[in-house]
C-alpha cells in the first residue's frame, strides 16, 4: 500500500535485520513515478507504459503484468489477494493478485493519479474531477463521492474512521469513511499536489506549495504549528518516534519536532528531494534524491549512513518500500531496484601498519565497531614492490581487534587495503596505508682517522663519509676497548667519533656499526697503533747537524776557488782549465797504460790549437796549445814535454797538464785504453778528463 500503512506514516513496523534476498534490478518498461508495494513475496509496480508488474520479490522474476489504457501514476495498494490500482485512463482496476487477472473495474470521469487506501472492505482513491470516491473493495460498486474543489491527485490517508485527503483547491479536507460527509476542512495558502497526509498521534501532517509543512489537530482541523521553507513543500512526510521527516526541493532531508515544529536536523543531498517521499525502519530514514541516489541517514542525528547510486534519477513519486528485510524503489528510466536495509557498510579502521620501515616481519592492526562480519570476517590486501601482490590472513584476537602478518620481502613501497562484508552482504574498505619496505643495509663511500699510528697521549678522530640508505641513517656506533660510542651526524651523510684517547701502548682495532631506519645494519673495521711518545731532540740535531754541513760545505767550496785565483796567477801558458766541477763519487783506480794508443783527428791548425777537456760530469775544460809549440813536432817528440805528435796525427799516451784544477799538482793525464768513454786521468788525484776537438767532437783512439 502506498507508504506502507493506511495512516500514510511511511513506517515499517516489521522488518528482517538481515536481507532475504541479494540484491537485484529488473526494468518494468517505461517511465516508473510509482511507489511499489510489497506483499507476500511479490512486488507490484505500475508504469508509464500502461502497464502493472508483478514482479518475484526475492529474483526480480516477472511473474504477470495487466496492460490499461494509460499511464499508471497511481501506486497500488494489496489487500486480501487484490491489487488496486488507478489509471489515466480514468478507469480504477482490481486484479487478482496471484494470477494478474482482472476481478472489476470501476469508471470514472477523469485521470486516476490518486493513490488507493483499501480499510473495512472499503477503497477510497481522489480523481481529476474533483472528487473522492468510496468502492465496495469486493465488488466494485460506488458507495460515495465526495467533490472538492479541485483537482486531486494526492492520496487519501485514512484512521479513526476517517479520510484526509488534500485537493488542487488549496483544501485539506476530513471526511466520514462510512458516509463521505464533510468533518472538516482546512485551507491552506497553495495547491495540495501529488502527496500524502500522514496522520499519527491524533495530528495531521500535510505540504502545501505554499511553502509550508503543516500540523493539524486530527478530530478539529486546528493548525497546531507549520514550518516554513523557501519553497514548495511537495513531500509526503514519515511520523516516527516524535519526528517529521520529509524531502525538499531545496535538496535537503528535514526532521522536525512531531510536537512543536522546532527543526532537530537536516541532511544536504545533491538534488531536488522534492517528490521521493521517506521511509523509516529500524532507526533509519530511506529517501531518493534527484541526484540519482538512495540514501539511508541515521533517524535520530541526521548522520549519512550510505547511499547507492542508481542509473537514472529517482524521481517524481518514486519512493522507498521497506519489506523483508529489503529496500525496494523505482528509477525514473524505468527500473525497480531491491537493495539490503543493512546495505550500511561493515564499520572498521585499518588502524595500524608496524614497523614503518619494516625490513622482516610486518603487523597489520584493524579495529572494528560492526560485528555482523560474515564467515569470512576480514580480508587484507597488500601491493609489494615487485608489482604482486600478497594476503595476509587477518584473525580476531578480541576486543574488536583483528590483525595479520606479512614479511617484507624487497625494497621499496607496500600498500595495504582491508575489506569486508557483513552478513547482509554489504562490503565496505578501509585503507590504504603504505609503509617503506627496507632489506637493504645502509652503505657509505669513505673512512678516514686522524692518524695511522698515534702517540700515547694522543687523540683519534675517525671520520665516515657518504652513508646511504632507502629508509635513512638511524645511529652509527663506534666500538673500542668493548665499550660503544656513538658517533655524531654532520650531515649530508658524513658521522664522526672525535677525542679517543687510548690508555696504552699498542695495536687497537674497533668496528663501526651502521643502523638504518627499517633495522639493517652494515659494518667495518679498522685499527690503530699507539706508540710511545719520542722526545723531539734527535730529530732538531739531525736538523742542526744537516744545516752545518751545508754551511761548511759552502764556505769549503768558496775557499778553493779563492785559493786557485790566487796560485794560478794568471792564464797558463800551456794548459789552462777555465771551468770545473767536482765530481761526487769516488774515482776509479787508474787504468793500466796501454803501449800504443793511436789518436787519429783532423789536420792540426795552423794557428793556435785549442783543444777542449770535459770532466766526468760533462763539464768543459779548455786546453790550449800555441803553433810554436805544434810545430815540428814528430812522432816520439813531445808537446811541453808531453809527447804528443801532431803532424803524424799520434799522440800518446800522456798530456802533461798545466795543472789539475782539483789537486793543483802538475800531473800527467793518462788516456784510458776504452776508446768509447775517451777519458783522461790526473795521475795524481785521478780526476776524470775527455779530450774534444776545436770543433766539438771527442777524439778518436786507436790502439
Amino acid at each position: 500500500m502506498f507508504r506502507g500503512q493506511l495512516n500514510h506514516t511511511g513506517v515499517a513496523h516489521t522488518i528482517s535485520t538481515v536481507a532475504a534476498s541479494p540484491f537485484w534490478n529488473h526494468s518494468v518498461g517505461g517511465y516508473t513515478v510509482t511507489d511499489p508495494a510489497v506483499v507476500g513475496g511479490r512486488v507490484y509496480i505500475g508504469s508509464n507504459d500502461h502497464n502493472i508488474y508483478c514482479l518475484n520479490s526475492t529474483m526480480g522474476g516477472l511473474l504477470w503484468n495487466y496492460t490499461t489504457g494509460g499511464y499508471i501514476i497511481s501506486s497500488p495498494a494489496v489487500a486480501d489477494g487484490c491489487v488496486y490500482i488507478g489509471s489515466d485512463d480514468a478507469n480504477f482496476y482490481c486484479l487478482n493478485a496471484a494470477t494478474g487477472e482482472l476481478i472489476w473495474n470501476y469508471t470514472t470521469g477523469g485521470q486516476i493519479r490518486s493513490s488507493p487506501a483499501v480499510a473495512g472492505g472499503r477503497v477510497y482513491f481522489g480523481n481529476s474531477e474533483f472528487k473522492v470516491y468510496c468502492l465496495n473493495a469486493t465488488t466494485g460498486v460506488l458507495l460515495w463521492n465526495y467533490t472538492t474543489g479541485g483537482y486531486i491527485s494526492s492520496s487519501p490517508a485514512v484512521a479513526g474512521g476517517r479520510v484526509y485527503i488534500g485537493s488542487h483547491d488549496h483544501t485539506l479536507y476530513c471526511l466520514n469513511t462510512t458516509s463521505g460527509g464533510l468533518l472538516w476542512s482546512y485551507a491552506t495558502g497553495d495547491v495540495i499536489y501529488e502527496f500524502s497526509p500522514a496522520v499519527a498521534d491524533g495530528r495531521v501532517y500535510i505540504g502545501s506549495d505554499d511553502d509550508k509543512l503543516y500540523c493539524l489537530n486530527a478530530s478539529t482541523g486546528k493548525n497546531l504549528w507549520n514550518y516554513t521553507l523557501g519553497d514548495d513543500v511537495r513531500s509526503s512526510p514519515a511520523v516516527a518516534a516524535g519526528r517529521v521527516y520529509f524531502g525538499h526541493r531545496d535538496h535537503n532531508v528535514y526532521c522536525l519536532n512531531a510536537t512543536t515544529g522546532g527543526l532537530l536536523w537536516n541532511y544536504t543531498t545533491g538534488n531536488s528531494v522534492e517528490m521521493s517521499f521517506p521511509a523509516v525502519a529500524i532507526g533509519r530514514v530511506y529517501i531518493g534524491s534527484n541526484d540519482n541516489k538512495i540514501y539511508c541517514l541515521n533517524a535520530t542525528t541526521g548522520v549519512h549512513l550510505w547511499n547507492y547510486s542508481m542509473g537514472s534519477e529517482v524521481y517524481a513519486t518514486s519512493s522507498t518500500a521497506i519489506a523483508g528485510g529489503c529496500v525496494y524503489v523505482a528509477g525514473g528510466s524505468g527500473t525497480l531496484y531491491c537493495l539490503p536495509t543493512l546495505l550500511e557498510p561493515p564499520s572498521f579502521t585499518l588502524t595500524s601498519v608496524l614497523p614503518n620501515p619494516s625490513n622482516g616481519l610486518t603487523t597489520i592492526m584493524v579495529m572494528n565497531t560492526t560485528t555482523d562480519f560474515d564467515t569470512n570476517g576480514i580480508h587484507a590486501n597488500v601491493s609489494i614492490p615487485t608489482g604482486n601482490w600478497i594476503y595476509p590472513v587477518m584473525i580476531y584476537t578480541g576486543e574488536n581487534t583483528w590483525t595479520g602478518t606479512f614479511m617484507v620481502i624487497a625494497s621499496g613501497l607496500y600498500t595495504i587495503r582491508i575489506n569486508a562484508t557483513d552478513k547482509a552482504g554489504n562490503r565496505a574498505y578501509a585503507g590504504p596505508m603504505s609503509i617503506l619496505g627496507d632489506i637493504t643495509p645502509p652503505t657509505y663511500e669513505n673512512m678516514t682517522k686522524s692518524a695511522v699510528q698515534l702517540e700515547l697521549g694522543g687523540s683519534e678522530t675517525i671520520t665516515v663519509f657518504g652513508m646511504a640508505d632507502l629508509s635513512g641513517i638511524q645511529r652509527v656506533l663506534i666500538k673500542f676497548e668493548g665499550n660503544n660510542h656513538t658517533m655524531t651526524d654532520l650531515s649530508g651523510g658524513t658521522w664522526r667519533y672525535s677525542t679517543w684517547t687510548p690508555g696504552a701502548v699498542g695495536n687497537y682495532s674497533y668496528t663501526i656499526y651502521i643502523q638504518d631506519n627499517a633495522g639493517n645494519w652494515n659494518t667495518t673495521n679498522g685499527a690503530i697503533q699507539v706508540v710511545k711518545t719520542t722526545s723531539p731532540f734527535p730529530e732538531t740535531l739531525i736538523i742542526i747537524i744537516i744545516l752545518t754541513c751545508v754551511i761548511v760545505g759552502i764556505i769549503t767550496v768558496g775557499l778553493v776557488i779563492r785559493s786557485r785565483r790566487k796560485s794560478s796567477g794568471g792564464t797558463p801558458k800551456a794548459i789552462q782549465v777555465t771551468r770545473a766541477s767536482i765530481i761526487p763519487e769516488v774515482p776509479p783506480p787508474t787504468p793500466p797504460i796501454s803501449p800504443e794508443i793511436k789518436a787519429v783527428r783532423p789536420p792540426p791548425p795552423k794557428a793556435t790549437v785549442t783543444s777542449r777537456l770535459k770532466n766526468w760530469d760533462h763539464t768543459p775544460i779548455i786546453l790550449r796549445m800555441t803553433e810554436e809549440q805544434g810545430r815540428g813536432l814528430t812522432a816520439g817528440g813531445s808537446f811541453a814535454g808531453a809527447g804528443v805528435t801532431v803532424g803524424s796525427s799520434r799522440i800518446s799516451r800522456s798530456l802533461k797538464l798545466d795543472k789539475c784544477h782539483l789537486c793543483k799538482k802538475e800531473s800527467y793525464a793518462l788516456l784510458t785504453e776504452d776508446p768509447e768513454k775517451r777519458t783522461i786521468y790526473c795521475t795524481k788525484c785521478g780526476q776524470k778528463y775527455q779530450v774534444l776537438l776545436p770543433n766539438g767532437e771527442l777524439w778518436s783512439f786507436e790502439k
